[in-house]
Parts: C-alpha cells; structure tokens; sequence
C-alpha cells in the first residue's frame, strides 16, 4: 500500500508547491483534487485549464517524485435540473480529455443528491443513463471511474453499489472506497470491502462518527472506523493500491492548519503500517 495524500487540504498552494511538502512529509503520492462543484477546497485544475497546462502541472507533481493515484472530477449532475445535469456530462468529458493529456487512467465521481422532490428510485434510470455516458466517455480515453456515494447523496449503500455495477455491465464501475461513509449510514466498511473486492480500485482514508444526517468526520483516529480493521480487509482482498489521506474535520469545527494534517495524518498511515 501507498502513502497518498488529496490535494484539497494545499488548495491554498500551487501544486507544484503542494507536492514538494507532500514529499516532505513522507508521501508517496498525490491524488489531483479537480472538482466542479463549490468548496472551500479550490480545485488546482478544472475542465477551463488549458489542456496543455494540466499536462505541464502533472510533470511538476512526477518531477517532485510522487505518483498520480486518481484525479477527482465531481459535480453535483442532479443538484437541479436536467440541463445542470448536462452541464455535468459537459464538464466531466473536458476534464477526461485533461486527464488523458495527464497520463492519468483513473478518476472517481460522486453520486449526487437526486433532483428536487424526486426519490432516488425515481432518479435511477436517469442516474444509469449518465454514468453510462460518463464510462463510455472514459473508456475511449483509456480511463477507469470510480464512484463514491456519499452518505448524504444518493446510493451508498453498498447493496446499491452491488446493484449499480451489475446494471452497468459490461461496461466497468469502480468503487472509490471511503469508510467513513459507510460508518455514516450504519455500514462496516471492513465487510463492504470484502463485498465490493473486485471493485475497489483506489481508497479514501477518512473517519467518522455518528450516522447520517448527525454524523462528522473527525481527525483521523477521534471516529469510529476500525482503521486496523479496514486494513486487514484489504490486504485480504490483495489491495496494494494507494491510501489517500481525504481531510474534512474542519467542515464540522476543527482547526488544524494544513500542515498540521499533512504532518499528522503521514504519522496515523504510519501506525497502521503503511
């Protein structure tokens, strides 16, 4: 397994200042935060950055000696109507065509939340209807897509996860493995791992505590993911893929600096061996 980190914590940063602190701190690697969607994390590239500047901001990252896990590319599809879900299609296709021209294979979405008064199950031919463009969209391009249902969006259980891979077949989705979402509806991520093995391709190390809709994310180790737990059930699986440290205490009233969760999260993926 790999030390990762996320790079929407050094949002502040250029990125070829955020990967040379990520070396720093002892990571071998650095997941590209690239997110259409409001945050108080600024994506370092989006769908409106020259392709061939993100092909030159991917060569800072190499060039510092870190590797490239995962580039997330998120947008809300169905946060309001079907033209805002085009817009999405429209901004993930760009941002696939940078990705590409990155030598990156791999990106990871959210599920969104559904539209306005529509129950998940009424989004759900709408829902397999866009990611089969999305895969479609990526397949061409050489390039595999995870997805991560957050706790609050729509699916993320992982019996729809189950249900969502096996209505896409033949076309592949993957799952971008984040435990604290799971803890945040009432799941063990340790036996999602073991039901979605053939599925996980990259892993979000995060924690939580509380279920939805009063849950957090807390520093690592303040929640209630087994993280010894977690790992056992990967190495299991044969998973030696990257741990990518994903941060958001500070959305729910923590206030560690930056680097104070680089430093400190490098030490919690050392406790745990990796």
């Amino acid at each position: 397994m790999r030390a990762s980190y996320y790079s929407t914590m050094l949002s502040e940063l250029p990125l070829a200042e955020a990967a040379a602190e990520v070396v720093k701190a002892g990571y071998t690697d650095l997941a590209i935060n690239c997110d259409g969607i409001p945050s108080k994390f600024a994506p370092h590239m989006t769908a409106e950055t020259p392709v061939d500047e993100c092909r030159r901001l991917a060569g800072t990252v190499r060039e510092a000696g870190l590797g490239i896990p995962a580039v997330s590319t998120n947008f809300y599809f169905f946060a309001k109507d079907d033209a805002e879900r085009l817009r999405g299609l429209d901004y993930v296709t760009r941002m696939l065509d940078r990705v590409k021209a990155m030598d990156v294979d791999y990106v990871h979405l959210c599920s969104s939340k559904a539209y306005p008064g529509k129950s998940e199950d009424e989004m759900f031919d709408v829902f397999i209807e866009t990611w089969k463009e999305i895969l479609w969209q990526a397949e061409a391009r050489g390039i595999s897509v995870g997805l991560e249902s957050c706790a609050p969006h729509m699916y993320p259980q992982t019996a729809r996860y189950e249900q969502l891979i096996e209505v896409l077949a033949p076309q592949k989705l993957y799952v971008n493995f984040d435990p604290s979402h799971f803890i945040a509806i009432g799941e063990d991520p340790a036996k999602a791992v073991e039901t979605l093995a053939d599925s996980i391709r990259h892993v979000h190390i995060k924690d939580a505590k509380g279920r939805f809709p009063n849950f957090s994310f807390p520093p690592l180790g303040e929640g209630e993911v087994d993280f010894p737990a977690l790992i056992s059930a990967l190495l299991k699986i044969g998973y030696d893929g990257a741990m990518t440290i994903e941060y958001e205490a500070n959305y729910f009233g923590w206030k560690l600096s930056p680097m104070e969760v680089l430093d400190s999260s490098r030490k919690f993926l050392r406790d745990l061996g990796i």
